[in-house]
């Protein structure tokens, strides 16, 4: 079993209650972080959903102890609680709101019209806003996609690997679009065959899940992976949130089926997952909301932050961690990586962001 090749997320416990934590500046810190109250509501599933809710408020620990910045939180449950927990940071006296959930974008854009002199940011944000108070976080998935594609490409004894979406948006798509790209790539470097079920790039039509809380159907996910399982996938990647434990139980009923995670390490999330688990295209959103928070001391900008190979804002982790990968694939992830880095092999993707 190989040791991961590249850095693997921090999973301390994210904390789930609102309430306030102050804490005097660190040796690193400055005057205008101090003056910083910045709070962070939830995603519907709360804080310790295994994902972005999570790995969002450690970003904000690490800004209150490394930066001095004063903080706050808001817990949501649902998607109708997300007005009220904004306002609750408004009414604590927070300076600058983040949203750790795209699916928070109208609810903080209200918030941010009714209170122009406060100012906000949303994590994952998919959509352009007008708000100039409103700062948007967001993810090139598409290039840590592209690695899951290529590691799940050359892992495949098959021939065929696959991937279905909680919903058809931008946040899922952009992950699948890479994912493509990658095992295209792999064919074309190996003369393989390797074939995609699941997802067509070129139509942008796929597997999904949908429904009213599609992020949340663990039972739509599993059945989703019976059936790429069904059409010959050995290697298949959920982007399916706290859902994609639905594609762990299917895929531990099938001996030398494995995944691919996305969003946050899942070899880590989930115990039961590490075993099958190849490695995981994180999106590093404690390390984006960390940059967030960093940039305000400086004064706040609307200018979107996108998180990329290069910046760490994506990154593939946990890599033969769990599921053994071959020294040969670990060393072409870290050359194709640089690749995308230095600009020498494109990935692109109808959604995009810049």
């Amino acid at each position: 079993m190989l040791k991961p090749r590249l850095v693997v997320l921090g999973l301390s416990l994210a904390l789930a209650m609102v309430g306030c934590a102050r804490t005097p500046p660190s040796s690193g810190s400055s005057s205008a972080h101090a003056q910083v109250k910045a709070c962070l509501v939830s995603g519907a599933n709360g804080f310790d959903d295994q994902g972005a809710s999570r790995a969002a408020s450690q970003g904000l620990d690490r800004a209150v102890a490394q930066l001095g910045v004063q903080s706050d939180r808001a817990e949501a449950h649902s998607v109708g609680d997300y007005p009220a927990a904004i306002q609750s940071m408004v009414g604590a006296g927070c300076t600058y709101i983040l949203g750790a959930s795209p699916d928070q974008s109208d609810a903080l854009a209200a918030a941010a019209r009714a209170n122009t002199d406060l100012h906000f940011a949303l994590v994952g944000a998919t959509k352009p806003v007008s708000e100039k108070n409103l700062k948007l976080v967001r993810f090139q998935s598409s290039q840590v996609g592209f690695l899951a594609g290529y590691l799940a490409a050359a892992s495949s004894s098959s021939g065929t690997v696959g991937t279905f979406g909680a919903t058809n948006a931008p946040a899922v798509t952009l992950y699948m679009d890479g994912f493509s790209q990658g095992i295209t790539y792999f064919n074309q470097k190996a003369s393989k065959a390797v074939k995609l079920v699941g997802w067509t790039m070129g139509s942008q039509s796929g597997d999904f899940l949908g429904g009213a809380d599609p992020y949340s159907d663990k039972e739509g996910a599993r059945a989703r992976t019976e059936d790429l399982i069904g059409q010959g996938a050995d290697v298949v990647m959920p982007v399916a949130g706290t859902a994609d434990t639905g594609a762990v139980q299917a895929v531990n009923a099938h001996q030398g089926t494995r995944l691919v995670g996305t969003g946050s390490d899942l070899c880590a999330s989930y115990v039961d997952a590490c075993a099958a688990t190849l490695g995981t295209a994180a999106a590093g959103v404690d390390q984006m909301v960390f940059d967030a928070i960093e940039e305000a001391g400086a004064g706040f900008t609307n200018t979107t932050l996108v998180g990329t190979l290069a910046n760490g804002g994506v990154t593939m982790v946990g890599v033969g961690k769990g599921a053994p990968v071959a020294q040969n694939i670990a060393d072409d992830l870290t050359a194709v990586s640089q690749g995308i880095k230095d600009g020498s092999i494109k990935v692109t993707s109808p959604s995009s962001v810049s």
